[in-house]
């Protein structure tokens, strides 16, 4: 199974070398991600995706510095979304203390973050937690310029340190593509014309595809989540 939760991190500007959505198995210091053009049609239909797949839940805010899973919302907000695959085992507790931690024994029920979650966005699992996955969603174009989103993990990064990937969870990334491209997404060039280019790196999904088919102007890199 699946979760997901609602900040700026290593996030975007730290992959924009690593287009493919995959990262090569003997190269752990490269964290997978894959850059999308999206608008609120789009997104609306990246939220059937991921609502309909049993294996995502939504973490959500449960009031004054506490978080529960849930196993659907009813839109994509503008900011940072945080996906948990559940097949990678447990999520771990973050305790000020040391920086120790333990696990959270039910996500459903919710738990307090201590790690001073009045001030954060999101949960907080450490540096990089191999079974947390992220979804950035910059939506809110006008209709004349389109901005990159992106799904980031950490993958194998920290490997090396005793904190590997599962291979189901590499599983579901590699799939991730192929979700994508049921949509409809097709790769395009992240500037220059579309029609008759052979180098896609970035995903258009149809509603944003139409648009910058139409004259749209389009991001080349990711901006700061929020704007």
């Amino acid at each position: 199974m699946i979760f997901a939760c609602g900040s700026v991190s290593l996030g975007d500007k730290s992959h924009q070398n690593n287009l493919s959505g995959t990262c090569r198995r003997d190269d752990r210091a490269l964290m997978p991600w894959l850059p999308m053009y999206i608008d609120a049609t789009d997104a609306e239909a990246l939220l059937g995706i991921l609502n309909s797949d049993s294996s995502i839940a939504f973490i959500v805010r449960d009031g004054h510095g506490r978080w529960r899973a849930r196993n659907s919302v009813t839109a994509l907000h503008q900011g940072r979304h945080c996906l948990w695959h559940h097949p990678s085992g447990p999520l771990p507790l973050v305790q000020p203390a040391a920086l120790s931690k333990d696990e959270i024994p039910d996500p459903w029920s919710g738990w307090v973050d201590a790690t001073h979650a009045e001030q954060r966005e999101t949960p907080y699992f450490g540096p990089g937690h191999p079974g947390v996955i992220w979804l950035n969603v910059r939506a809110n174009n006008d209709g004349t310029h389109i901005n990159i989103s992106s799904f980031e993990w950490i993958g194998n990064h920290y490997a090396a340190l005793g904190s590997s990937a599962s291979p189901l969870t590499q599983k579901w990334w590699k799939q991730l593509n192929k979700n994508i491209k049921r949509l409809g997404g097709v790769l395009v060039p992240r500037h220059g014309p579309i029609e008759g280019a052979n180098k896609g790196t970035v995903w258009a999904l149809p509603s944003a595809l139409s648009r910058i088919t139409n004259g749209a102007t389009r991001d080349a890199n990711p901006r700061p989540t929020g704007l």
